[in-house]
């Protein structure tokens, strides 16, 4: 399947999705970082709950994923 992608609909880019896992780097050595926003509002408990989860997750490095592919 993935030969006839490769060899008849000739992809300019691959996309495997966010994670490092082994079998990405058997298919290419490439990567690239990405970035996004957070968004967290900050009157409203429910808001000031998850700013301070993600902090805490960046402080303590308790995220468990990381933003590669």
């Amino acid at each position: 399947m993935f030969r006839e992608i490769l060899d008849v609909d000739r992809p300019s880019r691959i996309d495997f999705g966010l994670g490092d896992e082994t079998f990405k780097q058997d298919w290419t050595p490439l990567t690239e970082d990405r970035l996004g926003w957070l968004a967290f509002n900050p009157r409203t408990r429910r808001g000031l709950l998850a700013a301070a989860r993600h902090r805490a997750g960046r402080l303590f490095g308790l995220s468990g994923r990381r933003n590669r592919v």
